[in-house]
């Protein structure tokens, strides 16, 4: 236990300036979130009392959600905000974290010191590590609550709205940045080239895991509701074009016809229109199998370091 908390103050000393701004950020997004879904509920109270059929309420009926014209600029960029966290996070803690050792040459002293590399690894990466996900826990719930305000009618954990900004994912995708970060920390050695690298492929695997997420469940084709609340919280991946006779249509082909068609005639032969999306039901499945893809990956990354550390001269 007291190595533990030895290994946590130092971790504090290395990096208080960049743990102090981390913490400033991530707890004034969860302020205005909390802020945020205090407002909505707020909202949805009285909608109860008044009725849907008035202004903001009339969207709870149709979408689950109020229509708050107030709150949906400040909803959206808080979101945004949320989801680029994680990434920013592991970038501004993991890329100076040994590039600075390297920089200001102390590993030199400290590697030979040392019971062995990957110990003082450890006691450098696992307490920023810990003390990151403690910090982002807070925006992870923020997030949940957020959610949860802005669509009351429907479960968090059955809708993919804020998809990556809330919960275990935010968590695991700052420990992948993270990793990442040291990992280009290590091999470049410098802490400004470090950051740079470092960011743009953390901005390439934010973008990646955007264009992962619908292989993780097989999209399936959106069914005819009785309401639109019905198809709220589920993830949109593409659209088709069936013809008249049940085939599927190349894209431009159905446009072409649609460009064509003349509104004063009847609408008949027309390509029909078909959604794929991920039931919000399976949000579950795949935050479980997004979340198993990262641990993978971290792992991986993490084994890399490892390696090339071994390997690494302090000069």
């Amino acid at each position: 236990m007291a190595r533990a908390i030895r290994a946590l103050l130092l971790g504090w000393r290395l990096e208080r300036a960049e743990l102090a701004a981390v913490g400033v950020v991530a707890i004034g997004l969860s302020v205005i979130a909390i802020g945020i879904a205090r407002h909505l509920d707020l909202i949805v109270a009285r909608c109860r009392v008044v009725g849907y059929g008035v202004a903001p309420c009339g969207g709870l009926r149709e979408l689950g959600q109020v229509y708050d014209a107030s709150t949906n600029t400040q909803m959206w960029l808080t979101v945004q905000l949320l989801a680029v966290l994680p990434f920013v996070a592991g970038l501004v803690l993991g890329a100076p974290l040994v590039a600075r050792e390297l920089e200001q040459r102390t590993a030199l002293v400290a590697w030979p010191m040392a019971v062995s590399r990957v110990r003082w690894l450890a006691r450098r990466v696992l307490p920023i590590a810990l003390l990151g996900s403690i910090v982002l826990a807070v925006p992870a719930m923020a997030g949940e609550i957020l959610v949860r305000s802005m669509y009351p009618l429907l479960d968090p954990a059955t809708n993919f709205e804020g998809y990556g900004t809330r919960g275990p994912l935010l968590e695991l995708r700052f420990l992948l940045a993270l990793a990442i970060s040291v990992l280009v920390g290590t091999l470049v050695g410098r802490q400004l080239p470090a950051v740079l690298v470092a960011g743009a492929l953390v901005v390439g695997a934010g973008i990646g895991l955007e264009q992962l997420q619908p292989l993780w469940v097989e999209p399936v084709e959106q069914a005819a509701a009785q309401h639109p609340i019905d198809h709220v919280g589920s993830q949109f991946v593409r659209q088709r074009y069936r013809d008249a006779n049940g085939g599927w249509m190349r894209d431009e082909d159905a446009w072409a016809l649609l460009v064509t068609a003349n509104e004063d005639q009847p609408q008949t032969g027309l390509p029909e229109e078909v959604m794929f999306v991920i039931p919000r039901e399976r949000y579950g499945d795949v935050v479980l199998r997004e979340s198993a893809a990262l641990v993978a990956v971290i792992g991986g990354v993490s084994l890399a370091l490892i390696r090339l550390l071994q390997r690494k001269r302090p000069g």
